[in-house]
């Protein structure tokens, strides 16, 4: 019976470990994953470049119609 409450004793040790060792790895990730998203916002930049080329192209299409 004297031993038991040792062991109780060791356990709450592990407890403290895991959430410690857990918590300090999560935020480190949380970091390093913002790092990586600002580099991509900068690539909607060319999408708008493509947005201005349909415009051009449908001017064109209106004089074809007007031979006919």
């Amino acid at each position: 019976e004297g031993e038991q409450p040792t062991v109780e004793g060791e356990q709450p040790t592990v407890e403290g470990e895991q959430p410690a060792a857990v918590e300090g790895e999560q935020p480190a990730a949380e970091g390093e994953q913002p790092a990586a998203v600002e580099p991509t916002v900068p690539g909607p930049a060319p999408a708008p470049a493509v947005a201005p080329a349909p415009e051009p192209a449908t001017a064109p299409a209106p004089e074809p119609p007007a031979p006919q």
